[in-house]
């Protein structure tokens, strides 16, 4: 119907405001670019979803195992069953059953919004990874409430990096943002029907869709003029750092 068509029209002008593709595109360069044979931990790897793109790899995936969809009804829902069952390791992330200085690469993506203290994640990376290894992290910027009710922050600066990255042993070869203040807007905008259906139990008017594409395409403009408004608000950060 005509619902339904408005929706389609609001995914073609979101285009790459959809942050996941970027993150999945920057990830998956990085682990085909891993040398062959080399160990690869996925910490906190859930449904072990770039698993395929580690067949030249030692892959080794870590979980804590522990999420179900059913057990929390805030915030944002995903799929109704959460599958960890070809999970190589269950634990907790700040410790886990690996021997120090045994792995060549650790590829830990958004992740870190989930740990109470990912701090001691850090610290454990830096342990068991090799001297001269690969760690490979994305997170939020700033997100809305997911994975409830093991969701413990909206997200982490480039500062945050920086400052505890270094305090681990590490060194950043490259920091990059993803998306933009009008991007991330832009986002939001595109979830106000979902959000409307949920919180307010009404379906909105095609009026309403309109002024919602108006203002989609008014953050596709804004997004293409804007200088740097990453700094202020981004989706997160993807970040390659190198164990000294």
């Amino acid at each position: 119907g005509i619902k339904d068509a408005k929706i389609i029209s609001l995914n073609d002008l979101l285009g790459d405001f959809q942050n996941e593709a970027t993150r999945k595109k920057w990830i998956i360069n990085k682990l085909l670019n891993v040398p062959e044979g080399n160990i690869l931990l996925d910490a906190g790897a859930g449904e072990m979803q770039y698993a395929q793109y580690c067949k030249k790899l030692k892959y080794i995936a870590q979980d804590f195992g522990k999420y179900d969809p059913k057990e929390s009804s805030k915030g944002l829902k995903g799929k109704d069953v959460w599958d960890t069952s070809r999970i190589n390791i269950k634990c907790d992330i700040i410790d886990m059953p690996l021997e120090n200085e045994s792995i060549d690469t650790i590829l830990c993506s958004e992740v870190f919004e989930h740990l109470k203290n990912p701090l001691l994640a850090l610290k454990e990376f830096s342990r068991i990874l090799k001297p001269g290894g690969q760690l490979l992290v994305t997170a939020p910027f700033c997100s809305l409430v997911h994975m409830a009710p093991y969701y413990f922050s909206s997200g982490f600066s480039e500062f945050w990096y920086y400052e505890n990255l270094r305090d681990y042993g590490f060194s950043i070869k490259e920091i990059m943002p993803y998306g933009d203040y009008f991007k991330w807007i832009g986002q939001e905008l595109f979830r106000i029907n979902e959000m409307a259906k949920k919180f307010c139990d009404r379906q909105l008017s095609e009026s309403e869709m309109d002024t919602i594409t108006d203002g989609i395409r008014l953050m596709t403009k804004l997004s293409v003029e804007s200088k740097n408004s990453e700094n202020t608000l981004c989706f997160g950060y993807m970040v390659e750092a190198i164990k000294e």
